[in-house]
Parts: structure tokens; C-alpha cells; sequence
């Protein structure tokens, strides 16, 4: 297999396996909007969805620290010491109440994507990379933000 024939493929895993993560924003959301249609209570979707969004904004991190450790340069260092900020905002959005947790989670998960917008040229980033990072972005902070309104209605 060629370079260009692995870059196809891995972009069509990570389109997949990002569409796949996508779902439990959307579903948890629509279960919390439509309570008559879900095998949860109201608060169950909340809890989940917080917590499933925490996860993912701790992975993000997670990338994060992957690229400075790969890269292992004179600014690894303070990229290793800012990729565990999602994972402390992460963890305190389980210990707000629902619509500010929503919220900041939303916040973040766009703010993640210009961060790695920013870094993106240092990382040598497959090209596939940043538009499926803004696909999700733009899928994800929408589905955080009708929660956080929903909550507060």
C-alpha cells in the first residue's frame, strides 16, 4: 500500500470513527429534548451527555500531548503542560450544574479546534486532519449549546 492509498484509509477511519463518536451528542440531546422517546430519564441523557462530552474533551487533550511527545522539541514541554487543560475543564464540567456545564463544554470543544488550527503546521498534520476536526466542532458545540438552552427553558 502506497502513502496516498493509507492516507485515504486512514482518513476513512478516523471520518468514520469521528461520525460514530458524533452520535452520543446527538442522540443524548434528542433523548433529553424528546423524553418521551428515550430509555432514560431527563437527567439520566444530562449526566450522560456531560460525561460523554467530558471523555471526548479529555481525548482531545490526549492528541494533544500524543504530538508533543512525537515531536520531542524545545516546546514540548509547555505543550505537554497545556494539553491536560481539557481534562481539567472536562472534570470540572461534572461538577457544575447542567446548562454551564453544557456551555463550557461547547466553549472548549471550539476553542480545541482553533488551538489546533493554530498548532496544526508544527504537528505536520495529515491534510485530512483540521477539516474533519472543524466538521465535528461544528456538529458538536451546536448539539452542547441546544442542550445548555433546553436545560434553562
Amino acid at each position: 500500500m502506497d502513502k496516498t492509498e493509507l492516507d485515504e484509509q486512514n482518513a476513512a477511519t478516523a471520518h468514520l470513527l469521528v461520525f460514530g463518536g458524533y452520535l452520543p451528542f446527538l442522540v443524548l440531546t434528542l433523548f433529553f429534548l424528546f423524553p418521551d422517546i428515550a430509555p432514560l430519564t431527563r437527567s439520566g441523557s444530562l449526566i450522560m451527555l456531560i460525561g460523554y462530552g467530558a471523555v471526548i474533551l479529555s481525548f482531545l487533550g490526549g492528541i494533544r500531548w500524543g504530538f508533543a511527545t512525537a515531536r520531542n522539541d524545545q516546546a514540548s514541554a509547555r505543550e505537554l503542560l497545556t494539553s491536560v487543560v481539557p481534562s481539567l475543564i472536562a472534570w470540572m464540567c461534572l461538577t457544575l450544574p447542567s446548562a454551564p456545564a453544557l456551555f463550557l463544554l461547547a466553549v472548549t470543544f471550539v476553542w480545541h479546534f482553533f488551538w489546533d488550527r493554530r498548532h496544526a503546521e508544527r504537528h505536520d498534520l495529515p491534510a485530512w486532519f483540521l477539516p474533519l476536526r472543524l466538521r465535528v466542532t461544528v456538529a458538536v458545540a451546536p448539539t452542547l449549546l441546544i442542550a445548555a438552552i433546553a436545560v434553562l427553558l
